[in-house]
């Protein structure tokens, strides 16, 4: 049976009889989502891809729990299909997480395909590792030893992959962490190198004289190199909020996409779109050996009502190489988007986008998203 399979199973078993015998409570929900993107991309030394798509999504969630003391999550998507210049199928039943958690007295202790977040999310953010640990809260401190079978950038999850993992040891408050891995790789059928590389995260998030600060650093050890760094200011005054960010990876440091959400429509782009902005030299949020690249960003939003808002986003993309590859790749690319979101109720809502990124890439979009 599938290593990942065994983890969801005595997640189940462990958690659903005590939830039933203590009464606990069962919800179920979910959530759909139409998308339609039009984009125009030119990225150095390629033949570009321009084309308009559209994606539907439904997605199905699943808790039973006994307030703290034990419970199971699950959330699978029941439908994901792209039709357009790109079409995909995935008219099938696939797991986002599928984890259980019980709680001793003494400590907490969670298994299965889990959400891990770390910090400001600068790296880890909504990941889903194979993971089995144990939490012990100490007077506002969170003390976590911990082990995934599989590593955030996927290894661990394909046949190519004899063993690899990462050992997590964390410990964090409400305003500061510091996040150790551990990590390894065993040689892979195909004749990769084992290797081991650590990982050290720290940071903070808290308020200072009235402005949310969010500061994060890592860096890599062992058989691995790169670094990140990242700040995040943000201040809101009535109906005008203000954010601002500055991000920099170096020597083979990479940022997690979904951080760039936060001054920009991110989110609504793709791997492909960040890649133009990068240049030839990949994507614009992970440095190779020897390079810089860095984001600093500005964003503005304002509340037109409480069902309507907006949001401007001034992004630039640097990199210290002049030369990012074949064609005309450039060192420095300058996003703007406009975002507009109107909701329905509490439950609804429809947003729409456009963005323009110096000469590689321009685009709109529109969602509507609801749950249930």
């Amino acid at each position: 049976m599938n290593k990942k399979l065994i983890a969801i199973a005595v997640a189940g078993v462990m958690t659903v009889p005590l939830v039933a015998q203590a009464g606990g409570h069962i919800t179920m929900g979910g959530d759909a989502r139409v998308r339609y993107q039009s984009l125009a991309l030119d990225l150095p030394g390629t033949a570009g891809d321009n084309g308009a798509r559209t994606t539907t999504r439904a997605r199905l969630t699943l808790k039973a729990h006994d307030g703290d003391v034990a419970g199971i999550s699950y959330r699978g998507a029941i439908a994901d299909v792209t039709h357009g210049d790109v079409t995909t199928d995935k008219a099938q039943l696939t797991t986002d997480w599928a984890y259980g958690y019980l709680d001793t007295g003494f400590a907490k202790i969670s298994g299965g395909v889990m959400v891990a977040n770390w910090g400001t999310g600068l790296r880890t953010n909504d990941a889903r590792p194979n993971r089995l640990i144990v939490t012990k809260a100490i007077d506002g401190l969170t003390l976590g030893l911990g082990f995934d079978k599989s590593l955030e950038s996927g290894m661990g999850k394909d046949d190519t992959d004899n063993d690899s993992g990462q050992t997590v040891i964390l410990a964090k408050t409400k305003e500061f962490g510091l996040l150790y891995l551990d990590k390894y790789k065993g040689k892979n059928v195909t004749g990769g190198a084992e290797w081991n590389a650590t990982w050290t995260d720290i940071f903070y998030s808290g308020e200072v004289a009235g402005v949310g600060v969010n500061v994060e650093y890592g860096t890599n050890g062992g058989d691995a190199d790169g670094d990140i760094v990242g700040l995040l200011v943000t201040k809101g005054m009535g109906k005008l909020s203000l954010a601002g960010m500055y991000v920099m990876t170096k020597d083979g440091g990479s940022i997690d996409p979904d951080y760039l959400a936060v001054v920009s429509a991110e989110d609504q782009y793709g791997a492909s779109e960040l890649a133009a902005m990068g240049g030839a030299g990949g994507s614009a949020l992970a440095s190779t050996k020897g390079e810089d690249k860095s984001v600093l960003g500005v964003v503005v939003g304002y509340e037109m009502s409480d069902a309507m808002s907006a949001q401007l986003g001034l992004v630039n993309f640097g990199s210290s190489q002049k030369d990012l590859g074949a064609g005309t790749a450039t060192d420095s690319v300058n996003l703007v988007d406009v975002i507009v979101t109107h909701k329905f109720g509490k439950k609804s809502k429809l947003m729409g986008y456009a963005f323009s990124a110096s000469d590689v890439a321009t685009g709109y979009g529109l969602n509507v998203e609801t749950k249930f």
